[in-house]
């Protein structure tokens, strides 16, 4: 809701920190979210590091559009 402004206002930082609570808690989707958060420096500051880290767990888990991202994220 955040991230895209839908029923409040935009907010990446908030966006993100709901996409962490729920990545930590292993929900496949959120990871894969937090990732790019991290990778474009969206809500929190830019860490590639971190975003390959979060897509992994999440291409871990079969989400198919992980495993399409960490390759991009890795240069492959």
């Amino acid at each position: 809701m955040y991230a895209q402004g839908r029923g409040c206002m935009k907010d990446s930082y908030k966006a993100a920190q709901c996409y962490k609570a729920a990545a930590e808690k292993g929900n496949k989707y959120a990871q894969h979210n937090i990732a790019f958060c991290y990778w474009d420096g969206m809500g929190v500051e830019k860490n590639h590091d971190l975003a390959i880290m979060w897509m992994r767990r999440s291409a871990e888990q079969g989400y198919e559009k992980a495993y399409k991202a960490l390759e991009m994220m890795e240069g492959k």
